[in-house]
């Protein structure tokens, strides 16, 4: 009983640590190549420093990170921060801190310009009801 109380009690406090971090994004500088290819890659071991430094204690083992990041750019992983909790980290590989902010900005405008996009199709579009009209008038 005594067991499964602890348990409860880390899950707790690993559920509140991950309402802290969701949303986090870390940058991890590293130098590259032209075309963006790492000279070298980012590993879990240096995602979970870069975590340690934004104040939270993670260990390598929970960072849930497939296979090294061997490019520049933007990515999600998850970590594990208990057996029943997870929480997702959004990081950014750049040659700068300067050059992620960068790549930062061109993301959230993609994002405006799709939202934008399906506005503009959904103000265009007629209504079902509109269409239906149009084509009995036509016959």
């Amino acid at each position: 009983m005594e067991l499964e109380a602890t348990n409860i009690k880390r899950r707790d406090e690993a559920q509140g640590v991950a309402k802290k971090m969701d949303g986090l994004k870390v940058v991890l500088v590293r130098q590259a190549g032209e075309g963006g290819q790492l000279y070298g890659s980012v590993s879990a071991r240096d995602l979970a420093e870069a975590l340690t430094a934004e104040g939270y204690h993670i260990e390598r083992g929970q960072v849930l990170l497939n296979a090294p990041v061997k490019i520049l750019g933007v990515f999600k992983t998850q970590i594990r921060l208990h057996p029943e909790v997870k929480v997702e980290v959004e990081f950014t590989v750049a040659r700068s801190k300067e050059e992620a902010d960068l790549q930062a900005a061109e993301a959230a405008k993609l994002l405006e310009r799709t939202e934008d996009a399906e506005k503009l199709l959904a103000d265009t579009a007629p209504a079902e009801g509109e269409a239906a009209e149009t084509t009995e008038a036509t016959v």
